[in-house]
C-alpha cells in the first residue's frame, strides 16, 4: 500500500507555522514514533515516517529553550484540571457511598434487628428511599412474616411505615416468585406412634404434581414431619414455610416413610430420613396445574390473608365532626382531616363576623364559642390518638392555635 503524500495529510501552508502547536501536540500523542525529547537518540530526517507533520520529537526544529512552551504550560492546565475532576468525583463517590443504605450482608443475623432497620428506613425523608426499603423488605427472607406482624402488633409507628410494613407482606405473598413442592396433603395434621414406639406427627402427602420437584423424591403416604428442622402445627404452615424460599434453593425435608417389613407379614413400620430438594416455582406449579386434575387455593389464601392484615392492622381512620356539618362526621387519614386548612380559617371568620354584626340567623356568642371549642378539642383528640408525620402533625396544631386565637369576638 502506497504512504499517502504528506502534501495531502497536512497542508505545507501551515505545518510548521507557529500557530499550529495544538495540531502538533494531538498528533505527537498518537505518534507511533514518539519518544522522549530528553532521549539519547534523537530520530533523524531520514527516519520520519512519511506522514510525520515535522514535530520537534522527530525532526528537530530550532527552539528558544529560555522559556517554557505554550504547549508545556498547556498541558499542565490540562493536567491540573484533570486532577481536580478526578479529587471531586472521588469526594462525590464517598459520600454518596456514606448515604447507602447496609447491604443485605452488613445487616443483623437477628431478624428483629435487621426489620429494625427497615423499619428506620421506611421513615426516611426521602421517597425513593423509603420505596427502596419497602422493596428490599419484601426480598429478605430472613426477615420472615411473623415478625412484621410482631412489628405491627407491638409498635408506634407512622401510618406511612405502617402501610410500608403491608405492603412488604403483600409484595411478598403476591407478587414476588416464591419456592413450590408439588404436592397435596390432608387437611389435618398426621399424629401417630409408628411401630418402633417413635412419635410421628406431620402433614401426609397424598399426591404428587407431575413436573414439580416433589415428585422425584417424595411418595405419596410419605409424612413431611419438619421443612429445615421447623415442624408444622397445621397444614397450612408448610406451604407458609416453602413460600419463605426462592426457587431453586435447596431445602431440608424430615419425612417419615412406611416401608414392608423384612418378614413380609404385612406390618408397615416408619423409617425417619431427611431429603434434600431444590424447590420449583409457584408459576411453575400454576402452569402444571392448568392442566391436571389439581386446583391450588394457595393464591386465594395469600390474597384473604393479605386482606385480614389490611383490616387488623392497617391505619384506623378517626372520626372529626367538620364544623360546617354538625350531623355528618368526616374520616381523618394520613392528610391532616382530609381537609383544606384555610377553607375551616375562611368559615371560622364568617361564623365570627355574623355573630358580631348580629346579622340575621347568625348563631348566638355561646353558640359559636361552644362550636368552635368543641372543634379545637376534637383536633387535640385527633392528635393524642394517632401517630403523625411531623408535618401533619405541625399543621394539625397550628390549625386549633389559629382557631383559639379567632375564637375571640373582641371587635
Amino acid at each position: 500500500m502506497h504512504p499517502m503524500p504528506r502534501n495531502l495529510l497536512w497542508p505545507q501552508s501551515w505545518r510548521h507555522s507557529r500557530h499550529s502547536w495544538s495540531r502538533r501536540s494531538h498528533w505527537r500523542r498518537f505518534h507511533p514514533f514518539f519518544e522522549r525529547e530528553d532521549s539519547a537518540s534523537t530520530p533523524s530526517m531520514n527516519s520520519c515516517p512519511s506522514f510525520c507533520i515535522h514535530s520537534r520529537t522527530c525532526c528537530p526544529i530550532p527552539v528558544d529553550s529560555s522559556r517554557p512552551s505554550r504547549l508545556s504550560l498547556v498541558d499542565m492546565r490540562t493536567h491540573r484540571f484533570i486532577l481536580l475532576l478526578l479529587a471531586a468525583a472521588a469526594v462525590h463517590s464517598a459520600s454518596f457511598a456514606d448515604s447507602l443504605p447496609p447491604s443485605r450482608e452488613e445487616l443483623p443475623v437477628d431478624p428483629r434487628e435487621r426489620l429494625s432497620i427497615y423499619v428506620d428506613r421506611l421513615d426516611s425523608k426521602e421517597w425513593f428511599d423509603r420505596e427502596r426499603a419497602t422493596l428490599d423488605l419484601a426480598r429478605d427472607r430472613a426477615v420472615e412474616e411473623r415478625f412484621v406482624i410482631e412489628r405491627l402488633t407491638q409498635s408506634v409507628m407512622t401510618q406511612e411505615q405502617r402501610l410500608r410494613l403491608l405492603r412488604a407482606i403483600e409484595t411478598r405473598l403476591l407478587i414476588l416468585p416464591k419456592g413450590a413442592l408439588g404436592i397435596s396433603m390432608k387437611k389435618h395434621i398426621s399424629d401417630f406412634i409408628d411401630q418402633d414406639g417413635q412419635p410421628i406427627r406431620g402433614v401426609e402427602v397424598v399426591d404428587l404434581i407431575p413436573g414439580m420437584p416433589a415428585e422425584e423424591v417424595l411418595r405419596v403416604g410419605d409424612v413431611m414431619i419438619s421443612i429445615e428442622g421447623e415442624p408444622f402445627e397445621v397444614p397450612s404452615q408448610v406451604s407458609s414455610l416453602i413460600k419463605q424460599y426462592w426457587p431453586g434453593d435447596e431445602v431440608e425435608l424430615e419425612v417419615a416413610r412406611d416401608e414392608m417389613a423384612a418378614d413380609d407379614d404385612g406390618v408397615r413400620r416408619s423409617r425417619r430420613m431427611r431429603i434434600r430438594i431444590r424447590l420449583g416455582s409457584t408459576e411453575q406449579l400454576a402452569q402444571q396445574n392448568r392442566s391436571s386434575r389439581f386446583t391450588s387455593s394457595d393464591r386465594h389464601r395469600d390474597e384473604k390473608r393479605v386482606y385480614d392484615y389490611y383490616q387488623q392492622y392497617g391505619p384506623k381512620p378517626r372520626l372529626l365532626n367538620p364544623p360546617e356539618n354538625e350531623g355528618s362526621p368526616m374520616q381523618v387519614s394520613a392528610v391532616p382531616m382530609g381537609l383544606d386548612v384555610d377553607l375551616i380559617v375562611q368559615q371560622l371568620i364568617a361564623d365570627r363576623t355574623a355573630v358580631l354584626d348580629k346579622r340575621p340567623g347568625a348563631m348566638s356568642e355561646a353558640e359559636f364559642t361552644r362550636k368552635w371549642t368543641r372543634y379545637s378539642q376534637d383536633i387535640l383528640v385527633i392528635l393524642q390518638q394517632n401517630t403523625f408525620s411531623d408535618q401533619d402533625r405541625m399543621t394539625l396544631e397550628s390549625l386549633s392555635a389559629r382557631i383559639i386565637e379567632l375564637m375571640s369576638l373582641e371587635p
